[in-house]
């Protein structure tokens, strides 16, 4: 019997995977230092996929704010959680803003059942780069990146302050995807986590 299946993608834990986030977190170390030798003024945008442990809301359950004490699931999340802490930094010792976007999944339509409820549309994720881009004052702050989803899972508040209004709702994409892959089933990890399927087949690279 072959194990090629078993042993051909790589353990979010492996040495190949830590070798994949470090370059990640150079680069992101990198395009921070120019702008702190000239100072301020000067915003980055840094645009932070969510990788997740964290489980999903049930119904009735508050929506999910950045708040949340971070759980990155795989090497290439623990990266993020750095560019998030770099840009802490660079705000606190020069001054420098920065906007961290953690999108949910920006596609032209959500793909799976569970992207119904993290689903960002392209025009409004123009729209809330622009916010990013254009709001005073903003610090270092941290943002979710989604569309107003009927089954909405992630809180929009510090994303809204900023100015951003999401005009798009994945719910008209719900009827097509839900009769090809059935309802979310809340006992397998890659449904009831932000994850997804990040947490139970992680992709080779860079994860």
């Amino acid at each position: 019997m072959s194990t090629r299946s078993s042993t051909s993608r790589a353990s979010p834990w492996s040495p190949r995977s830590r070798r994949s986030s470090g370059p990640i977190s150079r680069a992101r170390t990198t395009c921070t230092r120019p702008p702190a030798r000239r100072g301020p003024p000067y915003r980055l945008r840094l645009l932070q996929p969510r990788r997740r442990l964290h489980p999903r809301p049930g119904d009735g359950d508050p929506l999910i704010p950045v708040e949340t004490p971070r759980r990155p699931d795989t090497y290439y999340g623990l990266s993020k959680c750095f560019g998030e802490d770099l840009a802490q930094l660079y705000w606190e010792k020069h001054g420098i803003e920065t906007v961290s976007v953690r999108i949910g999944s920006c596609f032209p339509e959500p793909t799976s059942v569970r992207m119904l409820s993290i689903w960002m549309s392209p025009a409004d994720g123009a729209r809330l780069f622009h916010a990013a881009l254009t709001a005073e004052n903003v610090g270092h702050t941290v943002v979710n990146g989604s569309s107003q989803n009927t089954r909405q899972w992630l809180d929009l508040t510090s994303a809204r302050a900023l100015g951003y209004e999401p005009q798009d709702d994945s719910e008209q994409y719900a009827g097509k995807l839900i009769a090809e892959q059935g309802e979310l089933d809340p006992d397998n990890p890659a449904h009831s986590s932000l994850g997804g399927p990040f947490l139970t087949d992680p992709p080779v690279w860079p994860y």
